[in-house]
Formats: C-alpha cells, structure tokens, sequence
C-alpha cells in the first residue's frame, strides 16, 4: 500500500483486482501482469485468480484510470488483449509486451475492464504488485 504497511509480500510485474458491474453475474478475480524478466523482447504474461475466470473474455485496458463513473468514463481501449495460450503455472501468455511502468505506454493507473460477448462482466485500476 502507497505510505502504509502491509504484510503482503510484493511479487512485482502489475495486478488488478476486478469488481463484478452491477449488471453481471461476473464473481471477483485478481489479474497479475508479468514480463520475463531474462528478455526484453518475450510477450507479458497474465494470470488470473481463480483460474479458468476469463474464459472466452478479452481484456481491456483503458487510456484513463477513473472508476468513479464505470468504464464508459475509462477513455479508449489502449490494449485489447486476447490470452494466446497457456503457459507454465497456470499464466496466460499475452500477444504483446506490455509496459509494466507509469505514463507513455505504462499501465499502471489505468482501467481494467473483462468483456464477453461485448459487455463488461468487472472493472478495476491496474496498480504496482
């Protein structure tokens, strides 16, 4: 936590923690980012707790990170990311390296949003894990 104490451990990369919309059956679920850490060029990595959750679902990350007013007020979609395939331990190897930093490119801030059939079952702000 920013200024604070926590026991929690950090494990790096970003994590989000997604809230279901009032308009879906959608349960919580915790999304983590990771990039390899031994090449630049190797795509992110995603899991998500519980598992098999984003099942047929895309991933959107929005250009703002506001959820005061839904992810109608998020912006426009910066990453629309579809899990390629599995990879060890349960992650999702994504299509693209993702900037796991602040400003630019990064996505740390932003909002979050799991979509099926084009609407959003949960939102939430992608943050330092």
């Amino acid at each position: 936590m920013c200024n604070g104490f926590s026991t929690r451990t950090s494990l790096g990369g970003a994590v989000a923690y997604i809230v279901p919309t009032s308009s879906s059956r959608f349960s919580s679920c915790l999304l983590q980012f990771h990039n390899p850490p031994d090449s630049s060029s190797l795509p992110t990595n995603m899991s998500c707790t519980p598992e098999n959750k984003l099942a047929d679902c895309e991933v959107r990350i929005h250009t703002l990170g506001d959820l005061t007013a839904g992810v109608e007020s998020a912006g426009n979609v910066l990453h629309s990311l579809l899990p390629l395939e599995l990879a060890e331990k349960g992650q999702l190897v994504l299509d693209r390296r993702l900037d796991l930093g602040v400003g630019g490119d990064g996505i740390i801030g932003r909002t979050v949003s799991v979509v099926k059939g084009g609407i959003v079952l949960g939102e939430g702000i992608i943050g330092w894990n």
